[in-house]
């Protein structure tokens, strides 16, 4: 076999060799999960940072999925297309965090949150893009 080509891996050997980023991957899932079911956060929040209090939360959303990219992509590493996978994991997590606020006391859902969201999930993957050695097909 060509040292080029990559091996088809089966989903038992996809799960056991990348183990560990789906259990990153996961484990900031639910810290997102966690954070996004607190009620009125945003009174919390504004009694801490008080005028700059959006500007941080809209930059909390950018990063949060940022980091959830980055782990996606090592997730996804062993398949092609794995910017798309990435950043389509993260948006689709994204809308479904969303989702999830409208029931929550004292939060809503946002496209605009998706939007910011998404822009952190491109960002990482342009940041990435940057210091990635070019991958061979």
């Amino acid at each position: 076999m060509s040292r080029l080509a990559k091996p088809s891996l089966t989903v038992g050997q996809f799960l056991a060799q990348q183990s560990f980023w789906i259990f990153l991957a996961l484990s900031w899932m639910g810290l997102v999960f966690y954070f996004s079911s607190v009620p009125n956060s945003f009174e919390q929040t504004q009694k801490f940072f008080g005028d700059i209090n959006t500007v941080i939360r809209k930059l909390a959303h950018f990063t949060e999925y940022g980091i959830l990219t980055i782990l996606f992509w090592q997730l996804w590493s062993p398949l092609k297309r794995v910017y798309t996978w990435a950043i389509l994991s993260s948006v689709a997590y994204a809308i479904s965090d969303e989702f999830h606020q409208r029931f929550v006391v004292g939060r809503g859902s946002s496209p605009v949150d998706v939007l910011i969201d998404s822009c952190g999930a491109c960002f990482a993957i342009y940041l990435i893009s940057l210091f990635e050695k070019p991958r061979r097909t």
